[in-house]
């Protein structure tokens, strides 16, 4: 098991310029989720000779237009997938020099669009089930600020929420705003309501069960002395089962009917996106990529976690292969305790030991598979 782990350290010394250049070239290059043209085509490129036979210097000025939006936006890599392109590359390039190290079969997968959760369902869709060998274990990774870096941490059992963005659109009676008496206000609705909602968590389910209802978008009226017909407000709900994300999503419909009953107003609307699943680890899965990480990376290095509030829509393609899996988290940031979220435009992890410990996490959970 060893043998494939021990020659890891002198090829990423020797590799280690030619990986800085990929992380950085991926994170100039950014492209919004589902229109990967560029960052696919360099994939390829960097594929191609390994067939067998935020402040930094590199910050993205990247944009693209929006198939959306319609216009152009900025884009850039907030959430570390930079790095997982460039340690799963640096996997590839690694196992095709040592092959004689190791023996089987890996598949590796470059999945798009997790941050609004069509990256999975889409490789589905286009059946990737049907285009490679049913494997025997998935195995992926995120980086993270809330770790030390250079460490890594598994968890057993369910580990990521399951999520979704709710879109809510309140509808109202419009009027000047000398004349509110002529209108159905949707601003004043909406403020009501937004306040009921945050009774869900707190009234409606046990203090024993974890989830989150947060209202991170609302939109509505033109002018300060104008009334609009309309506010479109969007939630995002997370949660540990599907039992309660019925309940959540039933709470959200019933107290925002209700309260538009209450107040004469129109019949509202209610849109579901970006569903993740939740993440539920494989226990006897997890526990050999665990016990190979201790032994291979150190103890020191090797951490568990308990279950996060983030989601992942990485279980969407085990989940059509029927395949058991492991997902872990790598740590990027020299402070922890003050590291910036996924998302933040903050968001750049250290490159080293960072580019490092992904493959060294990569190579360690897969000896138990592939190791001679």
């Amino acid at each position: 098991m060893t043998q494939l782990f021990e020659s890891l350290e002198t090829y990423l010394e020797r590799t280690k310029a030619q990986r800085e250049e990929l992380y950085r070239w991926f994170h100039q290059h950014p492209e919004l989720s589902l229109q990967e043209a560029e960052t696919k085509a360099r994939i390829i490129k960097e594929l191609e000779p390994v067939k067998e036979d935020s402040g930094v210097e590199y910050a993205s000025t990247a944009t693209q237009v929006s198939d959306k939006a319609g216009q152009e936006v900025p884009v850039g890599h907030m959430c570390g997938h930079d790095m997982h392109t460039t340690w799963l590359l640096t996997t590839i390039s690694f196992l095709a020099e040592n092959r004689n190290a190791w023996s089987g079969t890996f598949e590796a997968v470059f999945q798009p669009a997790e941050e609004i959760a069509e990256g999975g369902k889409n490789m589905v869709a286009a059946g990737i089930t049907g285009k490679v060998p049913v494997p025997d274990v998935m195995l992926g990774q995120h980086v993270m600020g809330a770790l030390s870096m250079g460490h890594v941490a598994t968890n057993e059992g369910i580990s990521f929420t399951q999520a979704s963005t709710v879109k809510v659109t309140v509808r109202g009676v419009g009027s000047h705003g000398s004349m509110p008496e002529k209108s159905v206000d949707p601003i004043v609705l909406s403020s009501s309501i937004i306040m009921q909602l945050q009774t869900i968590i707190s009234r409606e389910l046990p203090a024993s069960e974890r989830a989150v209802v947060s209202v991170g978008t609302i939109h509505g009226g033109t002018k300060a002395n104008v009334i609009p017909d309309k506010v479109v407000f969007e939630l995002n709900t997370r949660c540990y089962s599907q039992e309660v994300e019925d309940h959540i999503h039933a709470s959200i419909e019933r107290i925002v009917s209700n309260q538009a009953a209450a107040a004469g107003a129109p019949e509202p609307s209610f849109e579901y996106s970006e569903r993740f699943p939740v993440l539920d680890n494989d226990r006897d899965v997890t526990a050999k990529v665990t016990e190979s990480m201790q032994t291979l990376l150190g103890e020191e290095r090797t951490e568990t976690f308990a279950p996060l509030s983030a989601s992942e829509d990485f279980p969407d393609i085990p989940n059509a292969f029927g395949t058991p899996y492991c997902f872990w988290v790598v740590g990027g940031f020299r402070d922890p305790e003050n590291a910036p979220g996924n998302h933040s435009p903050q968001f750049v992890p250290e490159l080293h030991p960072t580019l490092e410990a992904g493959a060294e996490a990569t190579v360690a959970a897969l000896c138990p598979w592939l190791a001679v």
